[in-house]
């Protein structure tokens, strides 16, 4: 049996210094161990949407917002 996955993925990420950064550690997170596990390949994230969030990880009124159709 083969089978793919698709899932919306949410992590809370804190102590970056940009947006780029931020797609990095989500990047490492999803990409984990996956290598790993044989018959298993990270095959991308698709339409990601980012955003921006208080320090205290609260939603900001007017927050920026950042969307990716695909990530590398």
């Amino acid at each position: 049996m083969n089978i793919i996955i698709t899932a919306q993925v949410t992590y809370e990420i804190q102590d970056v210094a940009n947006f780029d950064e931020a797609v990095s550690v989500f990047q490492q997170c999803v990409k984990g161990s996956y290598h790993h596990i044989e018959g298993v390949a990270y095959c991308g994230t698709k339409e990601l949407f980012a955003t921006e969030m208080t320090e205290e990880m609260t939603f900001l009124t007017h927050p920026q917002m950042w969307e990716k159709e695909e990530v590398e």
